[in-house]
Parts: C-alpha cells; structure tokens; sequence
C-alpha cells in the first residue's frame, strides 16, 4: 500500500483548500454580478414601458418591422438582421439616456 508522507498531506490539503476557496469566490463574483443586473434594464423596450410585457413586445416588434421595411433584402432570422436590429435597439437606447 502506498503511504503519503506528512509534508505531501499537508500539501494537498492546502491546494484543495485554495481549489475550493477560488471556486467559491468565483460562484460568489458570478452571482453577484447576475444580481447586480437583474434591475438593470436591457434594452430601450424595458426603459419606456417598465414591467409591460406585451408593450415592450409591441414596441420590439415595431422597431423590426420599421428595419425589415427599409431593408427589402434582408430576412427575419439572417445574421444581418439581427446585428441590425441590436445596433437600432442601442442607438435608441443611447439616444434616449442623452
């Protein structure tokens, strides 16, 4: 049977101990940084029309409809599409906070 030696004990509990303190510490940093957000609005829909699903909804859908309209070309679920509608929802959310 093989014997650890008390120096290599006392090694490998020290870095299980660091494994789990960096472990937890980063769960710690990740939650916090979720409930720091969780409030925090995500786009320019949830500023104008806080906890009104259907609003925020309606007015996602307008902004898409208004991009599709002045890009004939371009389909719902294409890439382009969607880096369009995302750079809209910032310039309006930008727009709005100046």
């Amino acid at each position: 049977m093989f014997v650890l030696g008390d120096k290599t004990l006392i090694c490998l509990w020290t870095l299980s101990g660091l494994i789990a303190f960096t472990l937890i510490a980063y769960m710690i940093i990740t939650i916090a940084r979720v409930i720091k957000n969780m409030r925090k609005p995500h786009d320019i829909a949830e500023v104008l029309y806080p906890g009104n699903q259907a609003r925020q909804s309606n007015f996602r859908d307008k902004v898409a409809s208004d991009l599709l309209r002045r890009n004939a070309d371009l389909k719902w679920e294409s890439r382009e599409f969607k880096v369009l509608y995302q750079q809209e929802m910032d310039r309006l959310f930008k727009e709005y906070r100046e």
